[in-house]
Order: structure tokens, then sequence, then C-alpha cells
């Protein structure tokens, strides 16, 4: 009585078998069937990386290559979290979030124009940096919900 599994072999687009093993729900009896759902967590996370180790051993790519070399549609979602005025030096993502602070190179600070402004007491520049940062997140998951989109499409 273990915990269920499936496997499917499917080439070329083609279903060719699928084995279904233990049970959905051990103490109810219920075995695994093709309508079973199986919540699988991170695992896709450890199964992309293996996948792009073996592209790399192959030479078809580098892990040096930005990502969108190799997935164009995230341009779009770099683009919204790009801010090309202000934060001289720091325009990314990252840096918005965690970066220097200003008073000490060697310290990191997260939100650093959020804590500079409030440290400097100036609440309206506190509210405006908040509300460009939540907007340029909010841009940014919509781009990628459009390019998680383009993908599955192709």
């Amino acid at each position: 009585s273990i915990v269920g599994g499936s496997i499917a072999y499917v080439k070329d687009g083609r279903f060719l078998a699928r084995h279904d093993t233990g049970f959905a729900d051990r103490s109810g009896g219920i075995p695994i069937s093709p309508r079973s759902i199986f919540h699988y967590g991170s695992i896709t996370k450890t199964l992309t990386a293996v996948a792009v180790l073996q592209l790399r051993d192959r030479g078809l790519l580098s892990l040096d290559d930005p990502i969108t070399r190799w997935v164009p549609e995230l341009r779009q979602v770099e683009r919204a979290l790009t801010r090309p005025s202000g934060l001289l030096g720091r325009p990314w993502l990252r840096n918005l979030i965690f970066a220097s602070d200003r008073d000490n190179g060697y310290a990191d600070v997260a939100l650093p124009t959020i804590v500079e402004a409030w440290r400097d007491g100036d609440t309206d520049l506190t509210a405006s940096e908040t509300a460009d940062l939540v907007d340029r997140l909010t841009d940014a998951a919509t781009r990628l919900s459009e390019a998680a989109t383009l993908i599955k499409g192709t």
C-alpha cells in the first residue's frame, strides 16, 4: 500500500503508454486513476534545472546566457521593472528592492528610495516611491502572466 504515482510515455505528441500504481487515498482504498490529481510542489524546479544542465553539457546554451535569449517573452517583464529616471546606477528590480544604502556603501538596505525618503522625513516622496514600486510590480506581474500565456501557446 504505497502512496500512488503515474507515468506516461508520450512520443512526438502521441500518447503511447501509461501505468498507475498505488493509492490516491490509502485510508479509503481509492487507487490512482487517469483522473487522479497530483500536487507536485516544487519538483518542476529540479526537473528544469536538470534539463538546463543537460543542454549546457551538450553545448547548446551557457549558464551565463541572459534568460531573454531563450525566453524572449520575458523582455517585457524586464522592461516593466526598468526605471530610467532616478536611482542612478541601480535601475533594476533587485536594486529597487535591495541596494547599497546611500549613507553606507558597504551595507544593503531594503527598498532604498523608500527608506531614504522616510529617513529624510519626506512623506510625499515616501508615498510616491511606494506607489511607483507597487505600479511597477503590478505591471511586471501582468507582463509575466502574458509571457507565460505566450510560452504555453508555443
